[in-house]
């Protein structure tokens, strides 16, 4: 019965703004009456639409809180986008950076190894150079000498046979001489020893 007189106040003009701002809220709150039928219905009412109200309001301010942070996010995601970018391009050129250092340093390292190795295979091919040069200076010395003295010998031996052909030549004219001298002695032999003669005088 109340039901239906609150139904029936419902279809007066003045009941309007409370139609068009409850609504749904009223209608819910009529059902809860009807279905629970307390003592006191104004109460029941009363306290209904309050608690609805609370609830209503909280629930629309958290969904402006959402609502308003979705906008700020939105509003947001250029500049995040652009400062995430502006970050990702720091970290990729200190990253770069780090890197170029890196294989800096690596290369300096290779090029002191590789010094130290060159120094030490010039030191080591010094020190075999030396050595060797003190082994093999005895024996180059003797094979030198050697070869010194064979050529000496060949050429003590060439100038002996053209000796020993000088003094063949000589003996043959020498011979050769006497023979001729002995031809004409007896002709010479009278003016030699008139020339011994005045030599003596």
């Amino acid at each position: 019965m109340q039901v239906t007189n609150a139904k029936r106040g419902m279809d007066h003009p003045e009941s309007d703004y409370i139609q068009r701002v409850l609504g749904e809220p009223l209608k819910d709150a009529l059902s809860a009456v009807v279905l629970y039928q307390p003592f006191d219905p104004i109460e029941f009412l009363a306290n209904y639409l309050k608690y609805w109200a609370i609830k209503v309001r909280d629930y629309r301010c958290r969904k402006l809180a959402t609502f308003e942070m979705e906008r700020i996010l939105a509003s947001q995601i250029p500049f995040n986008i652009q400062l995430q970018a502006e970050r990702a391009i720091r970290a990729e050129q200190n990253f770069l950076k780090g890197e170029r250092m890196r294989v800096e340093e690596e290369e300096k390292r290779r090029q002191a190894e590789l010094q130290r190795r060159r120094e030490l295979t010039e030191k080591k091919a010094t020190l075999a150079t030396n050595s060797m040069r003190s082994q093999v200076w005895p024996l180059v010395l003797d094979e030198v000498v050697d070869m010194a003295m064979e050529v000496a010998f060949k050429v003590w031996r060439r100038m002996e046979r053209a000796r020993l052909k000088a003094e063949k030549a000589a003996r043959r004219a020498a011979a050769k001489e006497s023979n001729e001298d002995e031809e004409g002695g007896d002709e010479l032999g009278e003016e030699e020893d008139e020339d011994e003669d005045d030599e003596v005088e």
